[in-house]
């Protein structure tokens, strides 16, 4: 009977510590040139189909033309939702490396609004999304979004030294603005760090999925726990 405490206990703290695989899905959407937060309403109602998981519940991350590393507002928010739209996903993002955030008209409410880093002429550029608070160690796939428009404007993504995922043609001459890197590797950190890089002058990024496990909430925590107790009451 002690033995079947200890298994049950044991099998409680391993859901304790993680969830099932889920997806979270991620939409930049930028200012436009004049600081207006043109996409704010639409940023709550993009209802896509991605190329991970089955849902279409999407986060959007606004980000201002002025200050494009600086995320403003999380919608719905205030957490980082997993596909369900209701579980935080208790990851957090940092952007750095980009120069502006806009938009062109599209209906497709992900590649609307973007990311943006523009150099010299033929000068080398580079923008970082790290995503923290995942599982250290876990496997998790990697799906990237690049396009505005057709002028074939994307960027070449690497994660933890996966890749790379090349979206800087269109599809229109045999590209694509969007694909998946497999089994990126959480380090000990729990971290994903993302480099968009291009050997021209221009990178864009529009938005990501991200699909694996991740950290439940404290609430699931503490129902496993009070699960646990009453087995415990039960086998007394």
């Amino acid at each position: 009977m002690k033995k079947m405490i200890v298994t049950s206990m044991v099998m409680l703290m391993v859901f304790a510590g993680v969830s099932n695989a889920a997806v979270l899905r991620v939409d930049f959407n930028g200012y436009n040139s004049e600081d207006v937060p043109f996409d704010n309403v639409a940023a709550t109602a993009t209802t896509l189909p991605g190329l991970l998981g089955t849902g279409t519940f999407w986060n959007g991350l606004e980000v201002s033309y002025a200050t494009p590393n600086t995320i403003s507002a999380v919608y719905p928010g205030p957490a980082l939702l997993l596909e369900d739209g209701v579980t935080d996903s208790q990851v957090s993002i940092a952007l750095s490396g980009f120069d502006l955030a806009d938009f062109f008209e599209s209906d497709n409410l992900v590649y609307r609004d973007y990311l943006l880093d523009v150099g010299d002429q033929g000068t080398p550029v580079e923008g970082t999304i790290t995503i923290s608070g995942l599982v250290a160690g876990n496997s998790y796939n990697l799906a990237g979004y690049g396009s505005n428009g057709d002028a074939g404007y994307g960027a070449i993504w690497m994660a933890n030294g996966n890749g790379p995922l090349d979206l800087r043609t269109p599809p229109a001459n045999g590209g694509a603005n969007e694909g998946v890197i497999p089994d990126v590797l959480a380090d000990s950190s729990g971290v994903i760090t993302i480099q968009l890089t291009s050997p021209g002058s221009i990178i864009i990024a529009n938005g990501f999925e991200l699909e694996g496990t991740f950290v439940p909430e404290p609430m699931t925590i503490g129902l496993l726990s009070l699960g646990g107790l009453a087995l415990l009451r039960r086998r007394r």
